[in-house]
């Protein structure tokens, strides 16, 4: 207990050290983490397997636990724990703090009990030991060999043949085991320390990459330049710094340019939604052939003028510079602005944490000791090959040549000091054995624990959540010390098996960071626009020309045309409302009026339309004739007299036609009128759209320069900072990062230590029965020699003693 108490004491000394590196200086988000790049080119400068060269913008899918090579060594010695002694103590000892609190030395002193049976190839080695120190004093003082346990023999005898059988089955035993063990604690040894030197390369290289960021392979930013350049775009989104007000200054002088923009737009929008009203359908098997041709039709696939010059807009360089106009002062000014420079702040501050925790619970206490652990390391391993080298001369050489020369020596009493050397080398080489054995054991024992730990309990979802506090996963502000969600989510995302690695996502900035893609995009854009028109003239005056022409223009266009004269059907159908023939839209087709209609009823001068300007014959008015003062005509003559009354109602019903009229506030009032009153409002909406445009050409070529040069220059710090950390903090590569350091140290360095922990086990049992056959041929040739000489001596002298055969 008192041992423990005092293994107890060396480790909380050792947790002050480190610790206390943690105390010092402006705290860890502050400090400068630049020697991990040079120490990890001098770790890394001899490893066998070099880190790999990672794409940052690879997913990284979490490789399956029990696919992995060696995956089954890593729970061995869990099997033998009752209790989750490590999880307790991580509970009470976060990583992060300098203060050691009484609990936490509670449990680390119970974790620390709960590893002597793990020690008891100390314990044994130790007790090998003060048997050797006993049996020293047994070979060096003949009175010690007289007492009850170490009786010396009364005379000497020849070896009998079980002592001789016992002597060949032992030895070749001993020697076999011996050199396998080894063999094994050689190649093991080795093994581990490659394994170990690997995990501190990865792990110099995790954090390296992770703090200070990488120019390639992968390529990141670091969290260091990440708070840097979030702070520096915190002070660049600043209300009153010179960007935010030259933005400000720009978006005024180029307002009547996105009211011009905004004006176009909503008077085309206006003009197609009253031609779509009244175009939607037919009126009295009357098509509105201009309705068609602004608005497009969808079974002839016509696009219609109103959307060619949306279009012609959408392709101009005015929707780029109305795009960037938009972006900018929907994000970069008022409370948005406010809202994503907020944002910023505690993106920054999160990163801030993520660095205490990282910095904290990885780099100081763990690669702070990263100079003890290598030169504890080349110890140990100087040791097991110090270990290996003395047995291997202990059972090749020494061991051989005892047993020979006791065989082969001519003396009547062959001397005891090569069997006294054999058995004091193989009670050292036992002694080491279990003392060597015995400390790995211990070591591997919580390497054991640790994988398990960080697999299955904290490097989840969830676990990071459960112990926030032993990483640091909050504010060193906050007395409360409450998680901080964003600093988690950082760490979730990087270093954990469903993580998407996707730093700015985690902090929340995505969206408040979007309007640097956009702009970009648009700056581009108008870049390759600049030369070409901003409006179109043509199309312009196109419209209002199709709409003075043809702006009243329906065509009877019934979808199941009634039995006409054939002779007079042409003429007929696809006639319109004007009293007078015309020529088509396109140009060559003759389109009937009201009064080649009348004429084509029942021949000249026996009808006319009351909207008509030929005169004579019955008059067509929107109820005369009646349809049963006409049943004795034909039925031809009977259909071609409906549908002139339903031009006649066309053109005399005053709420068949729509007229919506919209005010300069652009509130739309709706408003019913006759034909005649259509035909004016087409009209006057084309020249309003034209008009519009017009304005729109003059303000866009006053704010391209401004829009173009001007407000880039002053948003190009701005877009740069945040481009930069958009595509540059993408951090799931530090999952494969992590998953190389636990395979290493998991999966090839604790197997290997297990193993050569066993093998140094069965190097001790060779020992230990190497050294009970040389105890007892010492003790046999001792006895001889000591008594055999002194009964010669006696019998000399006195003549009556003879020397037993």
């Amino acid at each position: 207990m008192e041992w423990c108490r005092l293994v107890r004491h060396g480790s909380l000394i050792w947790l002050s050290l480190a610790y206390g590196s943690l105390a010092q200086g402006l705290g860890l988000a502050a400090r400068s983490y630049t020697w991990l790049s040079a120490d990890r080119a001098d770790f890394c400068r001899d490893v066998r397997s070099a880190p790999a060269v990672l794409d940052e913008t690879s997913a990284y899918p979490q490789t399956p636990f029990d696919q992995q090579e060696g995956a089954e060594a890593r729970g061995v010695l869990q099997g033998y724990r009752d209790d989750d002694y490590l999880l307790n103590l991580f509970r009470s000892c976060p990583l992060v703090e300098p203060i050691i609190s009484s609990e936490c030395s509670t449990q680390l002193e119970e974790y620390l009990f709960s590893l002597l049976l793990f020690g008891s190839p100390i314990m044994a080695g130790l007790f090998f030991m003060l048997v050797w120190q006993v049996c020293c004093c047994t070979g060096m003082c003949r009175c010690c060999r007289r007492c009850c346990l170490c009786a010396e023999r009364k005379a000497p005898y020849s070896v009998r043949l079980w002592q001789k059988m016992s002597i060949a089955c032992l030895v070749p035993i001993g020697v076999i085991a011996g050199l396998a063990a080894i063999f094994v604690v050689y190649t093991r040894s080795e093994t581990f320390t490659v394994a170990v030197q690997e995990v501190l390369c990865h792990s110099l290289t995790m954090a390296d990459e992770a703090l200070n960021g990488s120019p390639s392979g992968p390529l990141f930013l670091g969290i260091d330049a990440g708070i840097q350049r979030v702070a520096l775009l915190q002070q660049l989104l600043d209300v009153d710094s010179k960007a935010m007000t030259d933005i400000r200054a720009i978006l005024d002088e180029t307002a009547p340019f996105g009211d011009a923009v905004d004006d176009l737009l909503a008077k085309v929008d206006h003009m197609q939604r009253v031609l779509t009203l009244v175009g939607q359908q037919k009126l009295k098997e009357h098509t509105c052939w201009f309705c068609i041709r602004a608005i497009g039709s969808n079974s002839t696939g016509e696009e219609g003028l109103l959307n060619e010059l949306k279009l012609a807009l959408r392709t101009s360089s005015a929707d780029a510079m109305q795009s960037i106009r938009e972006t900018t002062s929907a994000t970069l000014t008022g409370q948005r602005l406010a809202d994503v420079a907020s944002a910023a702040g505690r993106g920054r501050n999160a990163l801030e944490v993520f660095k205490q925790a990282t910095a904290g619970s990885f780099v100081e206490m763990f690669l702070g000791q990263r100079y003890t652990l290598q030169t504890v390391e080349d110890a140990r391993h100087t040791a097991f090959l110090a270990l290996s080298g003395f047995t291997a001369v202990l059972v090749l050489l020494v061991n051989p040549g005892t047993i020979v020369y006791a065989r082969r020596s001519k003396a009547t009493y062959p001397s005891a000091s090569p069997s006294c050397a054999s058995w004091f080398c193989s009670f050292c080489a036992l002694s080491f054995g279990l003392l060597f054995a015995g400390g790995l054991l211990v070591v591997a024992v919580p390497m054991s624990e640790l994988c398990h730990f960080w697999r299955y309990d904290l490097l989840t979802h969830g676990g990071i959540a459960d112990y926030y506090q032993q990483l640091g996963l909050y504010n060193e502000a906050d007395p409360a010390q409450n998680i901080d969600p964003y600093a988690t989510d950082v760490f979730r995302t990087c270093f954990t098996g469903n993580g998407t690695g996707n730093i700015i996502a985690a902090l929340q900035l995505q969206e408040p960071l979007s309007f640097q893609q956009v702009l970009d995009e648009k700056f581009i854009e108008l870049e390759d626009k600049q030369a070409a028109m901003v409006v179109d003239t043509a199309r312009y005056e196109l419209l209002v020309s199709q709409a003075r022409l043809f702006g009243g223009l329906f065509l009877l266009e019934p979808d199941q045309p009634l039995a006409l004269d054939p002779a007079w059907a042409s003429k007929l159908l696809g006639s319109s409302l004007d009293p007078d023939d015309q020529v088509g839209p396109d140009g060559e087709s003759l389109i009937s009026g009201l009064n080649t209609y009348a004429s084509s009823i029942a021949g000249p001068g026996q009808y006319a339309f009351e909207h008509g300007t030929s005169g004579g014959g019955i008059l067509i008015t929107a109820t005369e004739p009646s349809e049963a003062s006409v049943s004795n005509l034909p039925i031809r003559t009977q259909n071609a007299l409906a549908y002139a009354r339903l031009k006649e109602q066309i053109l005399s019903e005053d709420r068949l036609l729509r007229c919506d009229v919209m005010d300069g506030n652009y509130i739309v009032t709706e408003r019913f009128c006759t034909y005649d009153e259509f035909k004016v409002h087409v009209l006057d909406m084309a020249e309003q759209v034209r008009a519009a445009g017009m304005v729109l050409s003059t303000q866009a070529n006053a704010a391209k320069e401004l829009l173009a040069t001007d407000l880039k220059s002053t948003l190009q710090s701005i877009l740069m900072e945040v481009q930069q950390l958009r595509t540059l903090l993408g951090c799931r590569f530090l999952w494969r990062r992590w998953e190389e350091f636990d395979f290493t140290f998991c999966n090839v360095a604790l197997p290997n230590a297990i193993e050569c922990c066993l093998a140094a086990l069965v190097l001790a049992v060779a020992a230990l029965i190497l050294a009970f056959v040389h105890y007892k041929m010492w003790r046999h040739l001792l006895d001889n020699k000591v008594v055999g000489e002194e009964l010669e001596k006696f019998s000399k002298k006195y003549g009556y003693l003879q020397t037993r055969k």
